[in-house]
């Protein structure tokens, strides 16, 4: 039986979704169509082979909007997307998240009887100022797709829940798939016994701005050090925010004991990892927080932000979750984990089994279980 042909439409290269790619490649003829070459703020580098056929567009610069945070939307025209998709042919189509280019990608599929699929990290908290413009946007787009893959159960639960999206049509691929795989690469041993005597490595990794809620960490750090002392606050990333976290810690009175290392290349994030006791993630906003795997993975407790994706699936026996907004909780959590060793060393131990049960495996059924049934309903109402 002839493998179906599918094109999936993503914003720019991620190292973290080529295994589930590649994976999906075995059962089907797999295209990714790149409308950007790289994503603003991320030093990763293209490689010069992917297992999989891969183009990239060079998409024309429209306007910008203003997001949360100050952050800004780019929306460019993806030039050439058209006659790729008349080129290529493919039975279904996939797109990654709400963009222009999905639009074009899944008014095509419809136009010509092919299947369509939405694929989403988006959660309730990053659609929570939708205005009208966002609401009409996701309503006219679902209602095209013939499935939907959620990188997280809240994302799932936000299009069922707010948007009316059948669940029947809803698929899992956790967005961690490859985690394990990516730790296995990585010269390191990960160990769950871990410990500096009496002082507690506090770890955070990722960008430095108004976002991802580092004041707010740093702020709750000082707290912790009323009681105790001897903690550590170690800081891997870069951004916009430095220079004023610098000076919070200074006039907070904690600069020596919060360490801003600057970034790190992604594969010794992992090495960087195994060498602290607990990691912490206090975004005021993340449509998941992959980091947060990442640490699981090394062993390590985490102190999670209940307004990341992640913290609903991949916390639980193996750390907290907290409202990083209330400093209050956030240095009770980080107290708690000061304190005790024992705890420590369980939820190291309890993650491993949570990254088991999401899986690179469960990640590509979910995913290939959507294309199915978006290929076989499109077949079905091609025919009549």
């Amino acid at each position: 039986m002839k493998k179906p042909t599918v094109l999936i439409l993503c914003p720019w290269y991620d190292p973290y979704r080529i295994p589930l790619l590649r994976e999906l490649a075995r059962d089907f003829n797999i295209t990714v169509l790149y409308t950007m070459r790289k994503e603003i703020g991320r030093e990763w580098q293209t490689p010069e082979n992917l297992p999989f056929n891969a183009f990239f567009l060079d998409p024309i610069f429209l306007l910008k909007t203003k997001q949360m945070f100050g952050e800004r939307l780019l929306i460019r025209y993806p030039a050439g997307l058209v006659q790729m998709l008349m080129n290529i042919k493919p039975d279904v189509v996939v797109s990654l998240e709400f963009r222009l280019d999905c639009i074009i990608g899944g008014l095509w599929a419809r136009l010509n009887g092919r299947g369509y699929v939405i694929w989403s990290d988006m959660t309730p908290y990053h659609d929570m100022r939708m205005g009208i413009l966002r609401r009409t946007n996701r309503k006219f787009m679902l209602s095209l797709s013939h499935a939907l893959i959620g990188s997280c159960t809240d994302t799932l639960n936000h299009f069922s829940d707010n948007f009316g999206y059948p669940k029947s049509k809803e698929f899992l691929s956790i967005l961690s798939a490859h985690i394990q795989e990516h730790i296995n690469t990585t010269d390191i041993v990960v160990k769950t016994n871990r410990t500096h005597g009496s002082q507690v490595r506090f770890l955070y990794v990722g960008e430095l701005t108004p976002r991802k809620g580092v004041d707010l960490l740093i702020r709750a750090f000082a707290r912790l050090l009323e009681s105790v002392p001897e903690s550590l606050l170690v800081l891997i990333g870069k951004g916009v925010d430095r220079e004023s976290l610098e000076s919070l810690a200074k006039t907070l009175g904690c600069e020596n004991s919060v360490i801003f290392k600057g970034s790190v290349p992604y594969e010794s994030v992992p090495t960087e990892m195994v060498s602290h006791d607990v990691f912490v993630l206090p975004t005021r906003l993340d449509v998941f927080g992959l980091v947060v795997a990442e640490a699981v993975a090394c062993g390590l407790p985490v102190i999670c932000s209940r307004y990341a994706g992640v913290a609903n699936d991949l916390v639980r026996e193996n750390g907290l979750i907290v409202d990083p907004k209330n400093l209050d909780e956030m240095a009770s959590a980080m107290e708690k984990m000061a304190r005790s060793p024992e705890m420590r060393i369980r939820m190291a131990e309890a993650g491993k089994s949570i990254l088991q049960k999401n899986n690179l495996e469960s990640a590509v059924k979910g995913y290939a279980d959507a294309i199915r049934l978006a290929f076989q309903t499109a077949k079905k109402t091609d025919k009549r």
